[in-house]
């Protein structure tokens, strides 16, 4: 199972023939995982049969938890359809490891091939290889001989400013499937900071002006929310929340598979082949802990594979004319919105159809996207008909998002003139957020919010910038805090909810955007409140 406690994987040593392998299955059967002490930044054994925040990297390749293949009985993660070798089975470790820390690596792999490859365990530290302030280090090297069960392990060295790092196994030179199973990240010389939430504190969601308006009080949460050893991230959430959006797993990315697309193109040329095996473990976590969903997003360009755009999901032949994407994306909304409301019925309150479809402020235009250059200006306007076509969720509000609408007036006013020229069959329009610390002023957020009177609001993806983290410096956030929140509270629209966009400091996606250290949530990297926190109750009437 992903440990929601402490425990750890002494070396690679497991419980061995606790009960016999099933018939056609390799590798050794695995009760439990002995415990021991808090070194563990993460697990990931698939025995929960939830892919534990490992996703198949790139846009060809395909990962999901297997019994085909095992170390640790009954599952594996299936890496397939790989295209080329640098198709990884990779999971996020931004902000978990502790910063000057000498951290282990080991994982079990298979390859199911013919011929001997070299397996590797590779991390991209700081931003990742090829950005700025990157590299990339190879932990562990083995050649690997086909259809055997391989050990790997190696360790590396996290520094006092590696303040992004993103893991991988992969096989160099070769495109075979493989399996990788028993992934264990865990310190080498010291145990994990306490990440333990304060009990005590009022919960977020319960303060006053939040109950009087049923609002939706959300956070964005990742794979290392969900898959936190400790259980302390998804507790903080649970205690705080009454509502989660998966940061990445339902865009298209995350759910369009290329191999069976590609190859059955007479069933899948008009209705992309899907895959919700990576998304699913959030509604499961939202269910379980009787919260609501946030939704996003069906359109949105920067993350849509290529292949989906052009002719026979070939990218070396032209885009797709204008009537099969339309085709495409119709069947698309359709039969994501039917495996949401047919699992998870009522669960998802709120849905982004479209995703930052606006570029520029003076003057805004529309963005010179994929979905423009295939489809035309009206694919907004034709992707809310279709929702709303699918949607039997008369409670779910359809939602249009974009970034700077609550700084620039006149990037709200494009959209509002868009709205009515191509008759968008919205509800309601999502303010990203993202803000300063100096900017925007409050009085024009309150402004801007007021502007779209007439449509439901939804603050979607808050947090305010910040990579001074003093003493003084986090005091000026929180009351930076108060003023924002006082702003949208005070605003005269009808305010259905307000999330932030990742949970911590920790695992704020800023760190990689900016390429440095950033401090721009309600709590710090281990979970306690900051002042931003006492600043959003006090907004919020608490006293």
């Amino acid at each position: 199972m992903c440990r929601n406690i402490v425990v750890a994987l002494v070396c690679a040593v497991f419980l061995t023939q606790c009960a016999s392998v099933p018939a056609g299955k390799t590798g050794a059967v695995q009760e439990s995982a002995p415990e021991s002490g808090s070194n563990l930044v993460y697990l990931a054994d698939f025995d929960d049969g939830t892919p534990c925040g490992v996703n198949a990297s790139g846009a060809y390749s395909w990962g999901a938890v297997s019994d085909k293949q095992f170390h640790g009985y009954p599952y594996s993660f299936h890496v397939y359809d790989r295209l080329a070798s640098g198709s990884t089975a990779s999971w996020n470790m931004s902000g978990h490891i502790p910063p000057e820390s000498w951290v282990v690596y080991s994982a079990w792999v298979y390859l199911d091939g013919d011929k001997a490859a070299t397996a590797r365990i590779q991390a991209g530290i700081n931003g990742g290889a090829g950005t700025q302030g990157g590299r990339g280090v190879t932990v562990a090297e083995k050649l690997v001989e086909p259809k055997t069960w391989t050990y790997l392990e190696g360790e590396t060295y996290i520094g006092k400013d590696d303040i992004f790092v993103r893991s991988s196994v992969s096989f160099a030179d070769n495109a075979d499937d493989f399996y990788v199973d028993d992934v264990v990240v865990k310190l080498r010389d010291k145990n994990m900071p306490y990440s333990g939430i304060q009990e005590d504190l009022p919960a977020l969601k319960d303060a006053p002006h939040f109950k009087e308006r049923n609002l939706m009080i959300g956070s964005g949460v990742g794979t290392i929310v969900i898959n936190d050893p400790s259980g302390n991230r998804q507790a903080l959430v649970v205690k705080h929340y009454d509502s989660i959006t998966a940061e990445n797993e339902l865009k298209a990315n995350f759910l369009m598979e290329y191999g069976p697309s590609v190859r059955d193109l007479a069933a899948h040329n008009e209705e992309a082949a899907l895959n919700f095996n990576l998304v699913k473990p959030y509604y499961d976590f939202a269910l379980k802990n009787n919260l609501k969903m946030s939704a996003q997003a069906m359109l949105w360009d920067q993350l849509t594979p290529e292949w989906f755009f052009h002719v026979d999901y070939d990218v070396k032949k032209p885009y797709a004319g204008r009537e099969l994407m339309l085709k495409r994306v119709e069947n698309y909304i359709r039969d994501v919105l039917d495996w949401s409301q047919t699992n998870y019925p009522g669960m998802v309150k709120m849905w982004v159809i479209v995703n930052e479809g606006i570029n520029g402020n003076n003057p805004p235009v529309l963005r010179d996207n994929r979905w423009l250059k295939t489809i035309g200006e009206d694919y907004i306007a034709r992707a809310f008909e279709y929702a709303r076509k699918y949607s039997g969720d008369k409670d779910m509000s359809l939602v249009y998002n974009d970034f700077n609408m609550e700084a620039y007036p006149s990037r709200l006013q494009f959209l509002l003139d868009y709205i009515k020229k191509y008759s968008v069959d919205l509800d309601a329009i999502g303010f990203q957020m993202h803000i300063k610390m100096d900017f925007p002023p409050a009085a024009s957020i309150k402004a801007n919010l007021e502007k779209a009177k007439g449509f439901d609001v939804y603050v979607t993806e808050m947090d305010i910038a910040n990579s001074d983290p003093s003493d003084q410096s986090m005091q000026a956030q929180g009351k930076r805090y108060a003023d924002v929140y006082s702003a949208i509270l005070d605003a005269d629209v009808n305010l259905r909810g307000i999330s932030s966009w990742c949970l911590n400091d920790g695992n704020t996606w800023l760190i990689n955007n900016m390429h440095q250290a950033q401090f721009p949530l309600l709590w710090d990297a281990n979970n306690q409140a900051k002042p931003a926190y006492y600043g959003v109750m006090q907004a919020a009437g608490a006293k």
